[in-house]
């Protein structure tokens, strides 16, 4: 049967078709999210819901108390906060927005796949991978940077990051910044400073992935110019309401961080220097005796998924990430990759 799809979708990438097609496991730790220690306030955001917030189109369609108290939070103008239905589709956006055929979008790797797989997707756009940011080509038209990196954990040093946006200033520099809420700067306030930056965050990264909630922080230009042509309709009033209740208690992010920090130390007592993180994301690297490909479907039989290694172009080999799981999912990981040799 003949496809309608457009030709720069027929890709017979395995990235995308594994990221598409991900099967689900008993023990899943390959999605990466982190604990949800945020029950109280959800709980009490769905109490306040009444029948108008699905009965209605939300005029304004995004909360503007929300956006404010983000504002507040990242220290940055309300005017260049707009929120997505997660970093997922903020990539989409953006990158749909800005490449034209013949384009050439830098990635910094390695990094997130889904960059990869929608620069792939737009018609005549080339993409160029560096292994370092000194390493950056000057004739890119936007350069993709995550930090606190996924999946390495590396943080780039503020300062690397500020003399490249101010070297190319006709290159628009799109940073991955979903892990940006346990970083050991903030992102977000570089703005401030660079028109061509844009930062793109998720609530998913804080044990909130159903959700579905993220934002892009940026100059009131760049933010207006992202919109155009979509839809002020996709990041529904409820989700919005639960995101205000979340923000109102972000001090417990530290709360999120402790819990993680405490739980991948019993990791590391398990598994020792066969684990990297260098900062406090809910995920790590860990090095398999075997191909990383073997380990992930050895692993799988078993019931448990973790990520290969092979799918983040410029990790090392034999490597799979990890999401740092509950205690009982982690005990699991320690008796199979005992019981199988990996």
């Amino acid at each position: 049967m003949n496809s309608y799809l457009r030709h720069s979708l027929l890709t017979s990438s395995s990235v995308q078709k594994n990221y598409a097609h991900r099967l689900p496991a008993a023990c899943d730790l390959s999605l990466v999210s982190g604990p949800c220690i945020w029950e109280k306030e959800i709980n009490n955001a769905l109490l306040g819901c009444d029948t108008g917030y699905f009965s209605s189109y939300p005029l304004p369609s995004q909360d503007k108390e929300l956006i404010e108290q983000l504002a507040d939070w990242e220290g940055v103008p309300s005017d260049g906060i707009w929120l997505t239905p997660g970093a997922d589709a903020a990539i989409e956006f953006v990158l749909g927005r800005v490449l034209d055929p013949g384009d050439t979008c830098g990635i910094l790797i390695p990094n997130f796949p889904r960059f990869t797989i929608v620069a792939q997707s737009l018609p005549g756009v080339k993409i160029s991978y560096f292994n370092d940011i000194s390493e950056m080509p000057t004739d890119l038209t936007i350069a993709v940077i995550c930090t606190p990196n996924n999946p390495s954990t590396k943080e780039i040093p503020e300062s690397q990051i500020r003399s490249h946006i101010m070297k190319n200033p006709k290159v628009l520099f799109v940073i991955d910044g979903v892990f940006d809420w346990t970083a050991s700067y903030n992102l977000s306030t570089l703005c401030y400073d660079y028109p061509n930056l844009i930062v793109l965050k998720s609530f998913s990264k804080i044990g909130l992935a159903g959700l579905r909630l993220g934002y892009i922080i940026t100059n009131r230009d760049n933010c207006r110019d992202m919109q155009t042509a979509l839809s002020p309709f996709f990041v529904p009033p409820m989700v919005q309401k639960i995101g205000k209740a979340i923000v109102e208690h972000l001090e417990r992010i530290e709360e999120f961080k402790q819990l993680l920090d405490d739980r991948f130390h019993k990791v590391q007592q398990r598994l020792g220097d066969r684990v990297e993180r260098y900062s406090s994301v809910p995920f790590y690297l860990l090095k398999t005796e075997c191909t990383s490909s073997e380990a992930v479907e050895q692993l799988f039989q078993k019931g448990i998924s973790v990520v290969d290694g092979i799918f983040f172009q410029g990790l090392a080999k034999n490597t799979v990430r990890v999401s740092i799981g509950t205690p009982d999912q982690n005990e699991q990981l320690f008796r199979m990759l005992a019981e199988l040799g990996i």
